[in-house]
């Protein structure tokens, strides 16, 4: 089993000042980001509790997921979506992420009663 955070973003330099940009202006949001992020980097208590799952974890942009994983979020993003015998489960949508306000405790408590589920 496999954790994808899959942000509401583009990777790289350019989609960080895309990003970045369309946050101040208020027209770019990604609740993931406001979970594993603060205004500059990711967040250390985001870091500590991660490696404190079950499953390991990975973050990708938009444009660095892969093709299958593309296409079971399409639509979808953020979200954080579990990979399970080759199969795609979601998680967390957009509107899960969001209620957590970007509250890592919040995040992760609940992350941890998912993962138990599907165990």
């Amino acid at each position: 089993m496999k954790l994808y955070g899959v942000y509401n973003a583009n990777g790289g330099l350019l989609g960080k000042l895309y990003y970045g940009a369309g946050k101040i202006l208020g027209s770019a949001n990604c609740a993931l980001c406001d979970v594993t992020h603060g205004y500059i980097r990711e967040k250390a208590t985001y870091k500590a509790l991660i490696k404190e799952l079950p499953v390991s974890m990975t973050h990708l942009h938009l444009n660095e997921q892969p093709d299958c994983l593309k296409t079971f979020t399409k639509g979808k993003t953020p979200c954080v979506v579990l990979c399970k015998e080759g199969r795609y489960v979601m998680v967390f949508d957009k509107k899960m992420l969001t209620s957590f306000r970007g509250n890592v405790t919040h995040f992760h408590q609940a992350l941890k009663k998912s993962i138990e589920s599907f165990l």
